[in-house]
């Protein structure tokens, strides 16, 4: 499965606990609720900030002089070559402490150097996974439109690259225009109807605004792609159980039982069975 489509290990663990113990009637978001945050364009080879301006917080004696060293090498060399793998390094170490949006900064230094197919789409994915961290709104927009600026320049080369623009949708949603972004991906998913990512993303959506049947579909499809995933598995078992089918949802969360073991998802998910019998 790609990286950028589930949330692994104990990050499924806090996701499905996340949505176990949420109030089920705070749930009431529309899916075109717009984030009230203003977006700055920032195009692809236009980052105004320098090298010396990401710092070191989170690294170790021993990483710090790396960095100081990659920097130091990396604003002296000229050669490009050169200048890519130190980037590339940078990107590693500031990767290493989830300093993701210093980490994407590299990724885009390497992909305005070179300027392939490749580098965009990995500048592209590391801006998207900084905007995906980002807790502080104007911050999550401008890293959104950073990453879109990388994508859109690789559907200018492959205008195939569905991920691209599922991204670009998904930027979207958070951003100033949501409903164009649900639009966007309702339209990727009649070409690509087994995409995990657009099922996804559709489904939780279908479950902020209590469409449940709709959810159970996207959830149903994902779990006939990935049977063994916990949180498509509780989703569906979620959707099923807020659409009244509650014998059906039993059979998904006793699943979830055979998959998890974490305390917080075992307890949880027996508060839904008590619910059942």
């Amino acid at each position: 499965m790609k990286k950028q489509v589930l949330i692994s290990g104990a990050l499924i663990v806090a996701a499905v606990v996340a949505l176990f113990l949420m109030p089920r009637e705070v749930v009431e978001n529309d899916e075109s609720q717009n984030v009230n945050a203003s977006v700055t364009q920032n195009p692809a080879g236009k980052n105004g900030e320098n090298i010396s301006a990401h710092k070191d917080a989170g690294l170790n004696d021993s990483q710090k002089q790396k960095l100081s060293y990659f920097k130091q090498q990396l604003e002296k060399d000229e050669n490009r070559e050169k200048s890519v793998n130190f980037a590339d390094s940078l990107y590693g170490l500031y990767y290493s402490v989830q300093a993701y949006d210093s980490a994407a900064y590299y990724k885009g230094l390497i992909a305005n150097r070179l300027n392939t197919l490749e580098s965009n789409i990995a500048a592209g994915e590391a801006y998207y996974e900084a905007f995906s961290f980002a807790m502080d709104p104007e911050k999550q927009q401008e890293l959104g439109q950073t990453a879109k600026s990388y994508f859109d320049k690789v559907l200018e080369e492959n205008p195939d690259y569905i991920d691209a623009e599922v991204k670009n949708a998904l930027i979207a949603i958070n951003g100033s225009n949501p409903m164009q972004g649900v639009l966007s991906l309702r339209g990727l998913l009649e070409k690509d109807p087994k995409n995990e990512t657009i099922n996804y993303q559709l489904g939780l959506m279908s479950m902020q605004t209590q469409q449940w049947h709709k959810a159970e579909e996207r959830f149903r499809t994902l779990v006939g792609i990935a049977p063994e995933n916990t949180e498509y598995n509780f989703y569906l078992g979620v959707s099923l159980f807020e659409d009244g089918h509650k014998q059906e949802a039993k059979e998904y969360f006793e699943k979830v039982l055979k998959l998890e073991d974490n305390p917080e998802v075992v307890s949880a998910v027996n508060g839904y069975l008590k619910e059942i019998q």
